[in-house]
């Protein structure tokens, strides 16, 4: 019994680490593996056999920070919320929520007009992370809070890496700048067709243009990590050596 007490006391004190991932990674998994398949018994590994052991690490800690499964069983809040989304409820569902679980975070914040420092202070001395992680911390924090529609201190200097809020249906409700399609120029009397064919990128991601004056371009997500970024160098390389047009 006493064993008991002390294990329970020592979990009680174990800090809690705030979600690092990537929101859209997170949302994504919400809406395509649970809203559209349905919500499973218990969530294990086999639910992410498609995804890195990265984003599997980060979407279970996910889940366990908002405490939506118990052990690894689904609770209601869980339920709640996947039936929000693609809701008019889900701004408000997950306003509730993020208020609840980021309650001890942010005690004393006011995220309304609160400086940057005092927003990363907060996430460093209450969430568990520091440096390159507490930037991401706290950018997966804004990220939902901004898909909630909360009010944001115009003081957050990370809100210019964070996408804006995006509808239900995944289309962005005011793309920021850098996602926007350009205005083409008149080349003479007519346009030039390739740019007539050009795709917008979507909201929430940088526009690259590496190499002056050709068309080449990447889009990379405003939300990106230093581990997606390097899963997908290597996997460009390895592409490109099986097309035989890696650099020798």
């Amino acid at each position: 019994m006493a064993q008991e007490t002390e294990d329970n006391a020592t979990s009680a004190q174990s800090p809690v680490t705030a979600p690092f991932g990537t929101w859209s990674s997170f949302k994504t998994f919400i809406e395509q593996d649970l809203k559209a398949k349905g919500i499973p018994n218990q969530i294990d590994r086999s639910l992410f056999k498609s995804k890195s052991g990265f984003d599997t690490r980060q979407l279970i800690s996910a889940l366990d920070f908002f405490r939506l499964v118990e052990g690894n069983v689904p609770n209601a809040r869980l339920r709640a919320l996947v039936a929000a989304l693609g809701t008019p409820e889900w701004a408000d569902t997950l306003k509730v929520l993020l208020r609840e679980v980021y309650a001890n975070i942010l005690d004393g914040v006011d995220i309304e007009n609160s400086t940057q420092k005092s927003l990363d202070d907060a996430f460093e001395a209450h969430g568990n992370v520091s440096g390159s992680t507490r930037q991401k911390a706290v950018r997966f924090y804004l990220s939902a809070a901004r898909e909630a529609n909360m009010k944001l201190s115009p003081h957050f200097i990370t809100l210019r890496g964070v996408p804006e809020k995006t509808e239900p249906n995944g289309n962005a409700n005011a793309a920021p700048r850098s996602a926007r399609p350009r205005k083409s120029r008149s080349r003479g009397a007519s346009m030039n067709s390739n740019e007539e064919r050009i795709t917008p990128p979507p909201g929430g991601v940088e526009v690259l243009q590496p190499i002056p004056g050709r068309e080449f371009k990447i889009w990379l997500p405003s939300d990106f990590s230093p581990e997606e970024i390097d899963f997908s160098l290597t996997y460009l390389k390895n592409y490109l050596k099986l097309k035989g047009k890696a650099p020798k």
